[in-house]
């Protein structure tokens, strides 16, 4: 594998699972970009959690199932 390994912490990746197929590609993506060492297309710092730590954003589009 190139690059750095990801870490998956409490339910993230479940929670990323259970978003739309177009999403998961997308956080997938500038997931890779961050293993390579380049800046995600969108991102905010996460200082109060640590210093080295970003939020990766990615918009998706969620639909409610009739009858929920």
């Amino acid at each position: 594998m190139a690059g750095k390994p990801l870490v998956w912490v409490g339910r993230t990746l479940e929670c990323l699972r259970g978003l739309p197929a177009s999403a998961r590609r997308d956080v997938g993506h500038q997931l890779h970009l961050v293993q390579l060492g380049v800046e995600p297309s969108n991102w905010k710092p996460m200082s109060s959690v640590g210093p080295a730590l970003i939020e990766i954003r990615v918009h998706a589009v969620l639909r409610r199932q009739r009858g929920r």
